[in-house]
């Protein structure tokens, strides 16, 4: 059954937060207590709850329930602009809103932020009524999409499988198409849409941003940190590095090393 927002009774506003990562990266919350509308003008996101994928972007706008653990995956960089309520309505799924005019979204989520920011005489009664605003223009200009189509949820075992087994040598297009029970060729095709990105250089994207986290934060070696996210050589582990980050595992420690305290 569909979810009306023409029916939402807001009791609270919770907060505006402006979410920005430096870095993509997937990641999961459990403990979410208010609702709260998500919207990226610039970038991608995707949520994913109970097998079901939503992707954030400018087109799209999500309303995410309280009290339901999800995970999410920063496929595009870009700032997402979180407004959390309370309302009366008993919401329990997520639900993906396509809209048909992103500018105007656009500059309604962004009011909406600099109204929070500034916090004058009465911002949360102007929030309120932006908030409103925001639903009524997305339930007259919305197509309601409870998740992806079915062929891309399809990715999210294949996805899954990826993001913890990522190190191993033997993952191949064959093998994670067989999980997402598709052709290969036809799974290559359908991820890349969906990620922007083939199903290797994903894999490698994985490595590389948790190696960055491990020369960070470990006393590990160059060599133990590249044996540990799977690649065969120091050499290839450099390489890819550089390739990636624009320097070498050694000059990336250095340079951000430069600012710790």
């Amino acid at each position: 059954m569909n979810f009306s927002l023409e029916n939402i009774k807001i009791t609270r506003i919770h907060g505006v937060y402006n979410v920005n990562f430096k870095d993509n990266h997937f990641a999961e919350r459990k403990d979410r207590k208010v609702c709260a509308l998500a919207y990226k003008a610039c970038g991608k996101t995707e949520y994913i709850c109970e097998q079901k994928s939503y992707i954030v972007d400018k087109n799209n706008v999500l309303l995410i329930p309280p009290q339901k653990p999800y995970a999410y995956n920063i496929l595009e960089l870009g700032t997402c602009i979180m407004v959390e309520f309370e309302c009366n309505n008993d919401i329990s799924d997520f639900y993906l809103y396509r809209i048909s005019d992103s500018k105007q979204i656009r500059s309604l989520f962004t009011e909406v932020s600099q109204l929070w920011a500034a916090k004058s005489n009465g911002y949360t009664l102007e929030i309120l009524s932006v908030v409103y605003r925001i639903l009524y223009s997305v339930c007259i200009g919305s197509n309601i999409d409870y998740s992806i189509q079915k062929k891309e949820t399809a990715l999210l075992p294949a996805v899954k499988y990826i993001q913890e087994n990522y190190w191993r040598s033997d993952i191949s297009n064959d093998a994670l198409a067989h999980l997402a029970d598709m052709s290969t060729v036809y799974f290559r095709k359908l991820f890349t849409k969906r990620y922007g990105v083939s199903p290797m250089k994903y894999i490698s994207n994985i490595k590389i941003e948790t190696a960055k986290n491990m020369l960070l934060s470990n006393n590990l070696t160059v060599s133990e940190i590249a044996e540990a996210v799977g690649f065969s050589s120091v050499y290839s582990f450099s390489r890819t590095f550089k390739k990636q980050t624009g320097l070498s595992p050694t000059e990336f420690l250095k340079k951000n090393s430069t600012f710790s305290i």
